[in-house]
């Protein structure tokens, strides 16, 4: 894999995750868990596509794992598997 696979680098797109979490409160349990993370910017949730999506931007200068990301998701009870640009 790369850094660009692994990570969530700084953007203006962020990296968006599909989830299994699909109740309002069940998907901001798992977005204030992410912003618990060192770095994380903001979580935004979209629940008009399916699966619905997370996107994570991360702070100026901020390297952030994804296997952190999904940790705190799990720890909630739902994964996040992230979606790969073509």
């Amino acid at each position: 894999m790369s850094l660009f696979n692994e990570n969530v680098l700084p953007s203006k797109t962020g990296k968006r995750f599909g989830t299994n979490a699909k109740k309002t409160e069940d998907l901001q349990k798992i977005a204030k868990k992410i912003l618990e993370i060192h770095g994380v910017l903001d979580v935004r949730i979209n629940t008009t596509v399916f699966p619905v999506e997370l996107t994570i931007h991360s702070k100026d200068f901020s390297i952030i794992s994804i296997s952190d990301i999904q940790q705190k998701a799990i720890d909630c009870g739902f994964h996040l598997v992230p979606k790969f640009e073509l």
